[in-house]
This record gives structure tokens, sequence and C-alpha cells, in this order.
């Protein structure tokens, strides 16, 4: 595993945690990484395909960080998260 991987690995975590408790200024710094492509996915199955973490789902639960943020109630970030580009699907 390179270490570029377990950075965006431990990165995408740290988003999802953020848009669970609100954590909106850590969240513009994320999305700062993700406009870098830091926070960009390679498929493993695919290498040529790339996806931003943005759109990624939690492995088990299908989430994404859009979710966690609509879920618990943090309709800023959630709405910060759309201006960024984010699909409204």
């Amino acid at each position: 595993v390179e270490q570029r991987d377990v950075l965006r690995t431990l990165l995408y975590k740290l988003l999802l945690v953020a848009c669970q408790v609100g954590a909106h200024p850590l969240i513009h710094l994320l999305l700062q990484f993700e406009k870098r492509e830091i926070l960009t996915l390679y498929d493993s199955s695919n290498p040529t395909l790339q996806k931003s973490m943005l759109f990624a789902r939690h492995p088990h639960l299908g989430f994404t960080p859009l979710h966690y943020a609509a879920f618990h109630g943090f309709y800023g970030v959630a709405r910060l998260l759309l201006e960024e580009g984010l699909a409204q699907n």
C-alpha cells in the first residue's frame, strides 16, 4: 500500500467524521485538498477510472459525505458540499 493511498483513506475518513459533526472549517480545508486531487480515488479494478472522494460511498453503509451532513442535520455543511460541485443525487 502506497503512502499516498493511506493518506487518501485517512483524509476521506476525516471528511466523513467532519460531515457528521458539522466541522465547517475542517471541511473547507479538506475541500482544498479535493481541488488539488489529493482526495481522488483510483479504482483498483480499473486504474484509469478516477473518482472524487466527495462522491465515494461508505463501504458498509453506502453513505456519501453529503448523506452524513444531511442525516445529522448540518444543512450548512450539505449546502457547502453542493456549492463545491457535489452532485445532487
